[in-house]
């Protein structure tokens, strides 16, 4: 098999590259918006910041919110790379919620669960296989529960994608 996909259907994937390559728009199921900051849109989450984040903006923690992230063209995805929380620094990230377990879901339908550790430092997730998709949806499906406030965070998110 060449990258998860029967012999001869595709081509080894030769070069990476980042979200911010092949990004064409991203949209979130919701996004908080009560401190007058500078936003906490999607956007925010690949803008290569770690003191900027995404924020869901629902009552609770948001279990069942979402981010959709839209590629440019289809790409073969085998890792990501994630930083949960808030960055502004390591007291902040235990004020807010975390994201403990996501699932990732795939354009042609097929899901990925991921636990994730409960750590300031980045995380690198790799797949037993490449999905070649033009979109992946992030859904939150459990958190790890901040000491003062609610709301679930993300500070930076990567796929590391090829061109099949």
């Amino acid at each position: 098999q060449v990258c998860g996909a029967s012999a001869g259907s595709k081509r080894n994937p030769e070069s990476s590259l980042g979200l911010r390559d092949i990004i064409a728009s991203a949209s979130a199921s919701s996004i908080f918006s009560g401190d007058g900051l500078d936003g906490h849109g999607p956007e925010k989450m690949y803008d290569g910041k770690l003191n900027t984040n995404w924020t869901e903006g629902v009552s609770g923690n948001g279990i069942g919110e979402n981010v959709t992230f839209y590629f440019d063209d289809t790409y073969a995805v085998k890792q990501f790379k994630i930083y949960i929380g808030s960055h502004f620094s390591e007291g902040v990230y235990r004020q807010n919620c975390r994201p403990k377990v996501v699932t990732l879901t795939f354009s042609d339908g097929s899901t990925e669960r991921v636990r994730l550790d409960d750590t300031y430092d980045e995380q690198t997730v790799t797949f037993d296989r490449y999905y070649y998709t033009n979109s992946i949806k992030l859904t939150i499906d459990d958190v790890y529960t901040g000491i003062e406030y609610l709301d679930t965070v993300i500070a930076e998110l990567d796929f590391v994608a090829y061109r099949p």
